[in-house]
């Protein structure tokens, strides 16, 4: 119910799902008032998330300007949301043109100010057949007028999460997320373990996603190369006679291939080299795979297996074309 009193329009308090409580204030003459959210434990059930959190959350009303400011505390929760559907990060260098709409005025966007803590008291869990990830949040959400929403603070992973790729499992360290602002470019600071039957493998995460660092150390110690040819082929016999380049584009290519192949992108042959190229290929037959190269000039290949030892590729680029026999053996 609204009652109306001396030019002042005051809520009595309404309730959203039983939980939160929101009351609320505003004077028509000098055109201020106050919002009021406040619950306890307010509970979103959802396809995407369960969470339970507490909140208290106040709205100032000045005229045509508008400042939103509290905390929401999370109290527990549950991520159902299809990580593997994954999206890659951008080059931020790149501006598509016909992508970019002309904005048009919001008077009330214009004149927000919203200042948002979000912490935990329980972690959130992200869990599936490959994953049990615990997160807790301390973070600031901020936005000023029509400028970009900003995150700063941290989101920390729990000791004793996990990850699983190709049937290895990772373990995830105390680790940190930091934001400094923009929300798709953290700082990283991850450390997993995984180990083997003879090692234990440390990789340490750090930078950001677009141009990440990877780390790797090993007990007892093995090269770069050997540690990849272990998480690669459970055994260190291919860092031996492999470049640390070489691992890494196979070790791309096989993470590529999984994260693809989540979002229903079947693919057989995923080659990522570390001067940017790329070569993708797909099966059509039992013994033909075209795949495409994109390179300084980019190909396309017809590859043909005649049997275990004996293939032919049927090239051409645009500028020559041409015709390979390998014989290929293993001793």
């Amino acid at each position: 119910s609204i009652t109306f009193e001396n030019n002042i329009i005051v809520m009595a308090p309404f309730w959203l799902n039983d939980s939160l409580k929101i009351t609320g204030n505003y004077n028509l003459s000098d055109k201020k008032g106050d919002i009021l959210a406040f619950s306890d434990t307010f509970v979103v059930s959802h396809k995407m998330i369960d969470l339970k959190s507490s909140i208290n959350i106040k709205a100032s009303i000045d005229g045509v300007k508008t400042k939103v400011d509290g905390k929401v505390t999370i109290m527990g929760g549950r991520v159902y949301l299809d990580m593997d559907k994954k999206t890659f990060a951008t080059d931020s260098d790149i501006i598509i043109v016909e992508n970019i709409k002309k904005r048009k005025p919001n008077p009330f966007m214009d004149n927000l100010m919203l200042s948002i803590i979000i912490d935990t008291q329980k972690p959130l869990v992200y869990k599936n057949a490959d994953a049990n990830i615990k997160l807790n949040t301390d973070v600031v959400v901020q936005q000023i007028g029509s400028t970009p929403l900003a995150v700063y603070g941290t989101a920390s992973i729990v000791n004793g999460s996990y990850y699983r790729f190709q049937e290895k499992r990772f373990t995830l360290k105390d680790s940190l997320i930091a934001f400094a602002g923009v929300p798709s470019k953290p700082i990283l600071d991850i450390m997993a373990l995984y180990n083997s039957i003879n090692y234990e493998i440390k990789i340490q995460v750090t930078g950001d996603p677009q141009t990440p660092n990877l780390i790797f150390s090993s007990i007892p110690p093995l090269s770069r190369e050997q540690i990849l040819s272990v998480i690669l082929f459970d055994n260190e016999d291919a860092g031996d006679s492999s470049s640390g380049d070489d691992m890494m584009k196979m070790m791309g290519g096989a993470m590529a291939k999984s994260a693809l192949s989540g979002v229903g992108i079947k693919i057989d042959h995923l080659s990522l080299g570390t001067d940017g190229s790329m070569e993708v290929g797909k099966k059509i037959s039992d013994k033909v795979t075209i795949i495409y190269s994109n390179d300084e000039v980019s190909s396309a290949r017809l590859q043909y297996d005649w049997n275990k030892n004996i293939k032919s590729n049927i090239m051409t680029d645009g500028e020559s074309s041409g015709v390979d026999i390998i014989y290929r053996r293993e001793f």
